[in-house]
């Protein structure tokens, strides 16, 4: 019986949550490996719908030494436009186990090579655009327990703090008005420059099997100081684990 509710379960937990709009930066919801071992390879992955667009996110996780790890994360995205990369982050670090209790510490790099709002208001109000690139320099702390109740549950918390720095183009585009409507556009572009201190910490839960489990993952993110660019601060989504 259990076996037959495998592919049910597989298919459940594939399917990813977000609650956010369209925003240069939002929790991304990366897995927290807790690698307890050289040799550990993990691998986390999902696919969602936001925002009128599907989307699909992959992390990995490798024990390089007793100590050192690596971890990368890319989050793909698929609308209208194409598909593209959405976000792009890589790590190393180090973990310990201290009884039963796992601890990692990561400083990385994350990247978001595009980033893209458009507002349009009543005529004859200026529409407006705004494209750009998100970089971030982090240091992430993780701690949690691997293997509960039998091997079948982990519990892993985290806190990633970042130095943001986000550089994006507007385009103002103005309408002159005629007695036969628009008789013309003009346009202005402007620079602007942002950088703020990232805060966002992460709850993951896995569950099922020694090496195969769902997850759950909820994350935050407050931005100081705050940018109508950064959306919704709450997301919470599903993936599915592997363990070699």
């Amino acid at each position: 019986m259990k076996t037959k509710r495998l592919p049910l379960i597989v298919l459940t937990a594939a399917v990813l949550f977000v609650f956010s709009g369209c925003a240069t930066y939002q929790p991304q919801c990366v897995d927290i490996p807790l690698i307890e071992r050289k040799g550990e390879v993990k691998l986390d992955g999902g696919v969602g719908y936001l925002d009128n667009s599907v989307f699909g996110h992959l992390t990995a996780a490798a024990g390089l030494t007793d100590h050192i790890s690596v971890q990368g994360h890319i989050r793909g995205l698929a609308d209208r436009k194409g598909l593209g990369t959405e976000y792009v982050q890589i790590a190393t670090g180090c973990f310990n186990k201290i009884g039963g209790l796992n601890t990692e510490l990561y400083l990385g790099y994350g990247f978001r090579p595009f980033a893209y709002k458009d507002f349009s208001d009543a005529d004859p109000e200026p529409r407006w655009k705004e494209d750009g690139a998100l970089h971030i320099a982090f240091a992430q702390f993780n701690l949690g327990w691997n293997g509960l109740a039998n091997s079948h549950i982990d519990i892993a918390f985290g806190l990633k703090v970042g130095y943001m720095h986000d550089s994006r183009i507007r385009t103002n585009y103005y309408y002159d008005w005629g007695e036969g409507g628009i008789d013309g556009r003009w346009s202005t572009e402007q620079s602007i420059v942002g950088n703020r201190l990232l805060l966002e910490p992460t709850a993951e839960i896995r569950a099922g099997w020694t090496h195969f489990k769902p997850s759950l993952i909820v994350g935050y993110f407050h931005a100081f100081p705050k940018d109508y660019m950064y959306g919704p601060r709450l997301s919470i989504r599903l993936g599915l684990t592997y363990r070699f």
